[in-house]
């Protein structure tokens, strides 16, 4: 059966082909771990002959505001009188949100031991394709990282 006109939009194209357009991740390797840290390393040393115990602690957080200024002039004219007046307005407003998060570990005698906390992220190499409703289909290489947990990183230097 011959497409209609309206059949490109459903699929079918002007030579015959049916085809649904839309789009598929092909993975094609995974990576490790990477920490993505908020804020600076933090270290401490234990000069000591024993073990000691240290907390480290994190905090993040952010402002998000929005602020609007505006001048409206309004006149009235009546058939005695003109009444014109001016207004200022200001109206701002802000949002404050903090995340604080600690850990405790042992430092043993001698050491000095390391932490971040932050984001850790997992590397994904892949190829994303698009299909057309005129059967084409193109393909583009893609390198992504995805979340894998919230945490801290701890190591001895």
């Amino acid at each position: 059966m011959a497409p209609t006109d309206g059949d490109i939009y459903n699929g079918v194209s002007p030579d015959g082909k049916y085809c649904i357009p839309g789009g598929w991740y092909t993975p094609t390797k995974m990576y490790g771990k990477y920490m993505r840290p908020v804020g600076a390393v933090q270290s401490d040393v234990n000069n000591t002959s024993r073990s000691a115990t240290v907390t480290f602690n994190a905090l993040a957080s952010a402002t998000v505001g929005v602020s609007l200024s505006a001048k409206i002039n309004v006149s009235v004219g009546a058939l005695l009188a003109k009444i014109k007046a001016e207004y200022n307005i200001e109206l701002s407003t802000s949002v404050t949100a903090s995340l604080s998060n600690s850990i405790s570990t042992t430092i043993p005698a001698h050491k000095t031991v390391n932490a971040e906390y932050g984001v850790w992220r997992r590397k994904f190499t892949g190829t994303t394709h698009h299909q057309y409703a005129d059967c084409a289909v193109t393909s583009h290489a893609v390198t992504a990282y995805g979340p894998y947990r919230v945490g801290w990183y701890l190591w001895e230097g």
